[in-house]
């Protein structure tokens, strides 16, 4: 054999050595694995031929020679003793395997793996629902509707495929048997029959579990239900007072914060419900409610002090003419009554528009509107009415003499 043929077979049974030896036969081939590593190792210090390590000169074909035997005897050393080792190991495994004896061992150790998994699935049908392998969801608000992601008809079959699977351990478990012997039954098989008292308690667990499911939905519905409402047709039918809105501000700043103290996780079971998004959604809601009660609130400011304006407006214009017959002199004095008792309803309804402008600068950021020109237009009212009053007095006395 050529020397570089040997030095291959040499290098690559030192590389797959360790693979080759069974780990529990290593120990007893320490020593004789030592000595081939020495001999594969070349220090610098130089060495005669004859120690464990030396220095090879390489451009000596002699040396080189010499090297290669040695450790190629040193690994033929190791090679045959982990084959005698195996070999003896084997015939021993098959002593055992075939004694009449091992199937009394098998069976006590079964027995023993029973009792084990006996009490170990007992202990966990009691908390399963606990011990479960998670089951992660998020309860989301869409089309205004509440929604779980996936689906609860989706999580109701994985829970309990993790529940049949759980309860199919018994079934499934060999022993200390790779394959169930075809005389030999499986007494794994009876730990089901032995625990099936608990299955009505399991399933009735479940069910809890999916109830608690549900009313934790109930209770976020509580906050979206709202956002089903036409809140634009709401108010307009309903709110009639400052009060009514000045109420709803300070309520929707109090949601406000009850909702940053609303989970951002509930754990029920092994089901791990994520509320953020429903979160999300509900600070988006009440922000959109908020929103709309500024803007009604605006809106209602705007369409009063229009009305009192083009009232006023309308009231200065008629008022501004002077009555000639006494038919018209008649009509002028009953449409001052009116304006006279309409002043009184004005002044009602600008002290409710004055106070609604006084919320809303509370509330909205970069309201400035003001009344002065209502106000004003209202001085210039009174002013007028006064001397329309006046004139009609004047108007009357010539008649009369």
């Amino acid at each position: 054999m050529s020397k570089n043929i040997r030095t291959f077979y040499v290098a690559h049974f030192y590389n797959t050595a360790e693979r080759q030896m069974l780990p529990c036969l290593q120990g007893m081939m320490l020593d004789v694995a030592i000595e081939f590593e020495k001999a594969i190792r070349t220090p610098k210090s130089t060495r005669t031929i004859k120690e464990s390590s030396y220095q090879v000169i390489w451009d000596n074909p002699k040396e080189v020679e010499q090297y290669i035997g040695i450790v190629q005897a040193s690994a033929q050393r190791l090679m045959i003793l982990n084959r005698k080792l195996q070999r003896y190991h084997a015939e021993t495994c098959d002593l055992q395997i075939k004694s009449e004896n091992m199937k009394a061992w098998k069976l006590h150790w079964n027995f023993q793996l029973y009792k084990a998994l006996h009490h170990q699935f007992q202990v966990g049908l009691i908390k399963l629902a606990d011990d479960l392998p998670d089951i992660k969801l998020e309860l989301l608000y869409r089309q205004q509707q509440l929604v779980l992601k996936p689906p609860a008809e989706e999580i109701r079959s994985k829970y309990y495929h993790e529940l049949r699977k759980f309860l199919g351990i018994p079934q499934n478990f060999k022993g200390v048997y790779d394959v169930l012997p075809a005389d030999e039954d499986n007494i794994f098989l009876t730990i089901i029959e032995r625990s099936s008292d608990h299955f009505c308690k399991l399933y009735a667990d479940a069910e809890e579990l999916f109830e608690q499911l549900a009313d934790l939905e109930e209770t976020f519905m509580e906050w979206v239900q709202i956002g089903q409402i036409n809140l634009d047709q709401l108010i307009e039918e309903k709110f009639n007072a400052v009060l009514d809105w000045e109420y709803n501000f300070k309520l929707i700043k109090s949601k406000g914060r009850d909702v940053e103290k609303l989970p951002n996780e509930v754990k029920i079971g092994c089901l791990i419900v994520n509320t953020q998004p429903v979160k999300m959604s509900i600070e988006e809601l009440l922000q959109r409610i908020y929103d709309t009660l500024v803007f009604t609130l605006r809106n209602s400011v705007q369409t009063n002090v229009q009305m009192i304006n083009q009232f006023l407006t309308d009231a200065i214009k008629t008022l501004a003419i002077r009555p000639q017959t006494m038919e018209e002199i008649a009509v002028a004095n009953q449409m001052h009554q009116t304006f006279v008792k309409k002043r009184k309803d004005l002044t009602l309804l600008l002290a409710d528009v004055e106070s609604r402008a006084k919320v809303l600068r509370t509330v909205a950021v970069g309201y400035l509107e003001s009344l002065n020109s209502t106000q004003q237009l209202l001085e210039k009212f009174d002013v007028v009415l006064e001397s329309h009053q006046m004139n009609i007095k004047e108007q009357v006395l010539p008649e009369m003499s």
